[in-house]
C-alpha cells in the first residue's frame, strides 16, 4: 500500500465491530483529519456505537497493545453529522476507496441528515458557531407607470426605433427632461402603434417609425411652457394639458433602416409655419411632401389624427376619456 496513507487506530476491546463500509469511512474520515479538510480536534466514530449503547462483542477482537498517547482534557462533545457525496463501495479496499474517491464532507443540520450517508463526529468547536440566519430580500418597489396601466411599447413586437428627444438636450429646450428614454403609452394606443409599424413596413415605399416621444409627465409641461409659452406649438397645463400628459400621444418621425430620418419639411421641434401638417410652401422639397403624406397616411390607418400645427404630432382615439398623469420617468 501507500506509505502515505494512514491506517485506521486500534479500537480497544468491546468496541462492536464495525460494518465494511463503515470501517472505510472512518479510516478516510482519519486521512481527511491528516490533510487538514476537518479539523484535527475532531474525533470520528461509527453512527451505531453513539445513537445506542455498546454491545459486547464474542468475535475475537486484537488487543494488541497501542501506543500511548498523551490524554486530552475532557469536554462536553456535540453531536454533528456530515455527509458524504458518495458512498464508499463495500468491494473497495480502504487504499483502493481513498484512491478512486474523495470525499467532500459538509457539515449539515440534524434533521436534514442522510442516515445511510453519515458519520457522526465529536467537535467541542462546533458548539459555539452561532447558525447563520438567512438574510429576508427586500421587497420590490411597485412601478408607477405599470399602476397608472401604462404600457412600455419596448415589450410589445413593434420593429421601429426609439429616440426620445426629451431623455437628451437634442429639444428645443437643449436640456435633458426625462431620467430614461422610454415610451410608455395606455395600452390601447400601444397595440395601435405596433400596427402603424407594421403598416408602414408593408408600404409600397416602406419604411420605419422612429418614435420621438409618448407620455410626458404634467410637470415636464408645465416647465416647457415656463420656459416657451407659445400656443399652438406648447400646451399650456393649467388650461389645456397635452394629450402626452394623457399618454393618448406620441411624436414620430419616418425613417430608414438605420434609423436616421427621412427628408420632412422641417425639423422635429420646429416652431414654423412650415412645420404644419398640410403647409405647400414651395421652399418644401416634394420629397418632404411625399414622405410626410406617407406617415399622415398609416397613423390615419391606424386609428392616430395629425395636430394641425406639427407634422410629428399624432393622437390616439378620444384622448379627453383618460385623465392627466403626473408620473415620473
Amino acid at each position: 500500500g501507500d506509505n502515505n496513507i494512514p491506517t485506521a487506530p486500534q479500537k480497544p476491546q468491546n468496541t462492536p465491530v464495525l460494518p465494511p463500509q463503515s470501517t472505510t469511512q472512518l479510516a478516510t474520515a482519519t486521512t481527511l483529519i491528516n490533510q487538514g479538510e476537518i479539523p484535527p480536534a475532531a474525533q470520528f466514530v461509527d453512527t451505531a456505537a453513539v445513537e445506542k449503547p455498546a454491545t459486547h462483542s464474542t468475535e475475537t477482537v486484537n488487543t494488541a497493545p497501542t501506543p500511548q498517547t498523551q490524554t486530552q482534557p475532557q469536554t462536553q462533545p456535540v453531536q454533528l453529522r456530515v455527509a458524504a457525496k458518495k458512498i464508499i463501495p463495500n468491494t473497495l479496499s480502504e487504499e483502493e476507496a481513498l484512491e478512486k474517491i474523495k470525499v467532500n464532507p459538509v457539515f449539515i443540520e440534524e434533521e436534514e441528515a442522510d442516515p445511510n450517508n453519515m458519520i457522526v463526529i465529536h467537535d467541542e468547536s462546533a458548539a459555539k458557531k452561532p447558525k447563520t440566519k438567512k438574510k429576508s430580500q427586500p421587497k420590490s418597489k411597485p412601478d408607477p407607470l405599470k399602476q397608472a396601466s401604462l404600457v412600455d411599447i419596448e415589450t410589445l413586437d413593434m420593429q421601429g426605433f426609439l429616440d426620445i428627444r426629451y431623455a437628451t438636450s437634442d429639444n428645443f429646450l437643449g436640456q435633458k427632461l426625462y431620467a430614461k428614454a422610454k415610451c410608455y403609452l395606455r395600452p390601447s394606443a400601444a397595440e395601435a402603434l405596433v400596427q402603424a409599424a407594421k403598416y408602414a413596413l408593408e408600404d409600397e415605399n416602406p419604411f420605419y417609425l422612429c418614435i420621438n416621444d409618448c407620455y410626458r409627465p404634467l410637470s415636464v409641461q408645465e416647465k416647457m411652457w415656463q420656459i416657451m409659452p407659445k400656443p399652438g406649438f406648447v400646451a399650456n397645463p393649467s388650461k389645456r394639458p397635452s394629450n402626452h400628459n394623457r399618454a393618448m400621444a406620441v411624436d414620430i418621425t419616418p425613417c430608414d433602416k438605420q434609423g436616421r430620418s427621412l427628408l420632412m419639411p422641417t425639423e422635429f421641434d420646429a416652431f414654423s409655419p412650415l412645420a404644419a401638417a398640410q403647409a405647400s410652401d414651395p421652399s418644401i422639397p416634394a420629397e418632404a411632401i411625399v414622405n410626410r403624406e406617407n406617415l399622415q397616411r398609416i397613423m390615419l390607418r391606424s386609428g392616430f389624427t395629425p395636430l394641425r400645427t406639427e407634422w410629428w404630432h399624432f393622437d390616439y382615439g378620444n384622448p379627453k376619456d383618460y385623465s392627466v398623469l403626473n408620473v415620473p420617468l
